[in-house]
This record gives structure tokens, C-alpha cells and sequence, in this order.
């Protein structure tokens, strides 16, 4: 990845994403961190380019919401983002 993309996709998450707590479907007793970048669903291919290049995540369309949503939920995979973000700053 270049230094553009990445100053790109720094700005995209600033402006649209957000790392959050959530509970597991399974057991509401378990929190998990969770990120997410949501878009128009239109978006959608802007989303498959940041999972392809961060090789982290799955997109998750929600059709009556016209939203897409890349959703990285993995412990390792929220480590590799927090040290990406570490070295590119929000």
C-alpha cells in the first residue's frame, strides 16, 4: 500500500468509521470490540478496495438500509487495525 491510499482510508475512517463494544448474538453476557465503516450501499466497491488492501474484516450489506458496513470483529484482526492506526493516525 502507498502513502496516498493510506492517508485516503485514515480520512474515510476519521470521517466514518468507529471502533465500538458489542455483545456476542450467542451470549449478550460477552462484550467484544468491534470496528466498523459504514457506507451507501452505491459505495459498496470503495469497501471491497479497503478489505482487499487490509486483507482484515467481512462486508455486510443491509438492503432496506441502503447501507454496506465492513465489520472487523476477530481479536487479531482489531490488534492489526489498532497497530495500523497507531502508526497511521486518526
Amino acid at each position: 500500500m502507498d502513502d496516498l491510499w493510506y492517508s485516503w482510508f485514515v480520512g474515510l475512517v476519521d470521517g466514518e468509521g468507529c471502533f465500538f463494544m458489542g455483545y456476542r448474538a450467542d451470549d449478550h453476557a460477552f462484550p467484544m470490540l468491534q470496528f466498523k465503516l459504514g457506507l451507501r450501499s452505491d459505495d459498496r466497491p470503495l469497501l471491497e478496495e479497503v478489505q482487499r488492501r487490509m486483507k482484515l474484516g467481512s462486508i455486510y450489506d443491509s438492503p432496506s438500509q441502503r447501507m454496506s458496513d465492513w465489520i472487523v470483529l476477530r481479536k487479531s484482526d482489531i490488534l492489526s487495525l489498532v497497530e495500523f492506526f497507531e502508526r497511521w493516525p486518526l
